[in-house]
């Protein structure tokens, strides 16, 4: 992959990761402010538990993508051992 290539995929990593985190946060927020009712309560806490899941989705992504690549290098170089 070229280094163009690998920044542009960091850039939209970092905003997949953004979005859950805000949602996040800013539900957070609202949770403590003292006017905030119990139905807006109920609405926020599954807000959080959605942004949550899909985090742990990217990361799961990521994981299986980095174990991919790395069984994809042990090949590689498997092979190439092989072929001396």
């Amino acid at each position: 992959m070229s280094r163009i290539n690998f920044i542009k995929h960091c850039l939209i990593l970092f905003h997949e990761f953004r979005i859950p985190i805000a949602t996040i946060m800013g539900a957070s927020d609202t949770l403590l402010a003292p006017y905030t009712s119990e139905v807006n309560r109920m609405e926020l806490y599954n807000e959080i538990l959605k942004a949550s899941a899909r985090l742990n989705h990217l990361i799961e992504n990521l994981l299986n993508m980095s174990r991919l690549e790395a069984e994809s290098c042990r090949s590689v170089l498997t092979g190439a051992t092989l072929m001396i």
